[in-house]
């Protein structure tokens, strides 16, 4: 018998008798939860033209309307996500209800 034979047949072996003792025992693992996060879903519209690579020069910026429109939307929850739906002034905010 040849050394690679004789190696490869006692890794299979090994292989197999691992995958039984899977399959056979039965393990104990303590269960686990996932906390129940709800999230809510707005959408904002403020003309909010960020300094975007994409844009004109010249372009005015208008973060602070962007910051008051969110806030305005947040009523006091937690934002989680912000998307930005193309060239229109809509946004879609995620926020994490309480």
């Amino acid at each position: 018998m040849r050394y690679s034979d004789w190696y490869t047949r006692m890794v299979l072996t090994i292989i197999a008798g691992l995958l039984a003792w899977n399959t056979v025992s039965r393990f104990q693992a303590a269960t686990v939860h996932a906390q129940s996060i709800q999230y809510g879903v707005e959408v904002i519209t403020a003309d909010a033209k960020l300094s975007m690579p994409h844009q004109h020069w010249g372009s005015t910026p208008y973060p602070s309307e962007l910051a008051a429109a969110i806030n305005g939307a947040a009523k006091g929850r937690e934002l989680a996500a912000m998307i930005w739906l193309g060239p229109s002034d809509k946004y879609v905010a995620v926020f994490k209800q309480r």
